[in-house]
């Protein structure tokens, strides 16, 4: 077998680094596959750069290896190559909530209004990517922050219900929407939503996550 038939073999069954990348990545399960994931991600990106679906795995990967600025840096290149698909803005808006949560909520006001235009953008180009948690931020945007700041909880009762609507069995929704419920004096419906919550199978793709959310449930249900 000639050498070059050798390399070209080699190449074929040599997986590609997206392919490579969706095998290691791991939505925060390992953060160590995760950061080589990113890792693999940026070589890839160096011969690439305006491979949309590079650009936006990158940003995915930065921001679940706690690098939220190489995720915004990644998503906003993502979104320059392709602004008409959601996961640019998913994940630019992502970067910006995880830098805004470690500045803390009144050093980062700009950055929140990224978040929700982000989100706000998400829910309109494509209302179910990410299991609708695009959907989940806004909820929790306008649980959390003040009024006098933006918050507004009939709003964030509405966000919940319209992502839950299209992923009912979204753990991390149906807690936000059981806290809404009950911030709103709801404690029948937040009850109701813990209970389901409790009893759904935690799923393959984030299962420590899940289990976590769960005990969370369990915890505001003995509370209430």
């Amino acid at each position: 077998m000639t050498g070059l038939l050798l390399v070209i073999i080699g190449f074929l069954q040599s997986p590609s680094a997206i392919e490579r990348a969706d095998r290691l990545f791991t939505y925060g399960e390992q953060p160590a596959r995760d950061r080589e994931t990113l890792a693999v991600l940026e070589d890839a990106v160096k011969s690439s750069p305006n491979d949309f679906n590079l650009l936006w795995r990158a940003a995915r990967a930065a921001y679940y290896a706690d690098n939220e600025d190489k995720a915004v840096a990644f998503a906003l290149n993502a979104i320059r190559v392709d602004s008409t698909k959601p996961d640019g803005h998913f994940w630019l808006a992502a970067g910006y909530g995880g830098i805004a949560e470690k500045r803390g909520m009144f050093k980062a006001l700009t950055l929140i209004g990224k978040v929700r235009s982000g989100m706000e953008t998400v829910t309109r180009i494509s209302p179910g990517y990410e299991h609708a948690n695009a959907y989940l931020a806004l909820c929790e945007l306008d649980r959390q922050l003040p009024w006098v700041l933006g918050g507004n909880t009939k709003r964030a009762v509405t966000y919940c219900e319209q992502g839950l609507r299209l992923e009912p069995s979204n753990l991390d929704l149906k807690l936000a929407m059981a806290r809404t419920y009950n911030e709103a004096g709801r404690k029948a419906d937040a009850r109701r939503q813990l209970e389901e919550l409790i009893a759904l199978p935690v799923g393959n793709v984030r299962p420590t996550a899940g289990k976590e959310v769960q005990n969370e449930a369990r915890k505001m249900l003995q509370k209430m």
